[in-house]
């Protein structure tokens, strides 16, 4: 099963003012015939920095039938402002991306650091309670989908994503008939992005143009200041 993502995400680090275009990797969902579903992130990326730093990253799985290669697999490479070229690396990342991974400085030759996922504590998430939550929150919106995938159960798990699609499918024809376009309640699009386009301009490999003919979702901090639940009124997700 392959996922093919569209879109980026754009990360601001207020301390340096730097700003970073980052990519949504591939993802192909491998073992299904097994019994034993795992995700590999597939594909070749680019990071841009506003700094004029780029970085290059490479995911690839193992292969089929028994061949060569290891499995998540990752390798990046961080090449300078003046490095237009990509000849010379300052920094090198190699290893499982889900597992450990090395940082290596290749100017100097040497290992700089290991970082090993597994011993890392995940920060928690702060959400409110399921049953807390608006009937259109992602996790009480898929509650049903996501209690059949625990248990394993895949016709549950059909039946209740199915029944959220077809319910949104009818939303849609009725907003359509009636001329009345859906509201998001935290999220503005536009046609334009600065910051996108300033970096996205710096890629050789094109791999934003699929974002820039859908446009740009942004989240909307005074829409959100605005929002309250319940955010649709008595409107359930899965209900036309």
């Amino acid at each position: 099963m392959n996922i093919k993502q569209i879109g980026h995400a754009i990360v601001h680090l207020d301390k340096s003012n730097e700003d970073y275009l980052i990519p949504l990797p591939r993802v192909k969902v491998s073992g299904l015939i097994t019994g034993t579903p795992y995700p590999e992130l597939t594909g070749s990326y680019e990071i841009i920095s506003s700094t004029g730093y780029l970085s290059e990253v490479d995911f690839s799985g193992k292969k089929l039938l028994g061949m060569s290669g290891e499995k998540n697999h990752v390798h990046a490479a961080v090449f300078g402002p003046n490095d237009s070229k990509r000849k010379n690396p300052i920094y090198e990342v190699e290893g499982a991306w889900n597992q450990k991974f090395v940082f290596k400085d290749v100017v100097n030759k040497r290992n700089l650091e290991v970082f090993d996922t597994n011993a890392q504590t995940p920060a928690p998430l702060k959400v409110a309670p399921t049953q807390e939550q608006d009937p259109w929150e992602s996790r009480r919106a898929w509650a049903g989908v996501i209690d059949a995938l625990e248990h394993g159960d895949m016709q549950r798990t059909s039946d209740a994503k199915s029944k959220i699609e077809q319910a949104q499918r009818e939303w849609r024809k009725k907003e359509e008939a009636e001329g009345r376009p859906w509201q998001p309640k935290f999220f503005v699009r536009s046609r334009t992005d600065e910051i996108f386009e300033r970096l996205a301009s710096a890629s050789s490999a094109g791999q934003h143009s699929d974002d820039a003919a859908y446009g740009f979702w942004k989240f909307d901090t005074q829409k959100a200041a605005r929002a309250q639940r319940p955010f649709h009124g008595d409107a359930k997700p899965d209900v036309a």
